[in-house]
């Protein structure tokens, strides 16, 4: 499944949206800005576009609760196929939980082999 931030914001009921970072790239229709720059002034009607610590730090920011679309790769795997997926919680190297290899958003090459070797158990 292929999971576009883009696209997801196109379906936000609000007049702005708010990315996770800058260094994404994003853009949108409607006015946007990024949390990751900590704007001092964010519209009522903002919708997050992120992942769960994306919301629990905007929560953090702005001590209020807005619209929010999910957009964590991890949540959105088949538990019983081995999936490799990108998540801003990894810092490095990768991380195993069942059938689910988690590699940072960064990720090298060498990391991503070495997490597909962990997956299917190649020594």
């Amino acid at each position: 499944r292929v999971i576009d931030m883009a696209s997801s914001a196109k379906r936000a009921e609000t007049g702005a949206v708010m990315f996770p970072c800058r260094v994404s790239g994003l853009t949108a229709d409607v006015p946007y800005m990024f949390l990751d720059d900590a704007p001092e002034e964010v519209p009522e009607d903002v919708t997050l576009v992120g992942c769960h610590l994306s919301r629990r730090i905007f929560e953090a920011l702005y001590r209020r609760d807005v619209p929010f679309m999910n957009v964590c790769p991890a949540d959105y795997v088949d538990e019983k196929v081995k999936t490799i997926v990108k998540c801003c919680k990894v810092k490095s190297g990768h991380v195993i939980e069942g059938n689910v290899a988690r590699v940072p958003w960064g990720a090298t090459v060498p990391e991503v082999v070495e997490a597909i070797n962990a997956l299917f158990g190649v020594a």
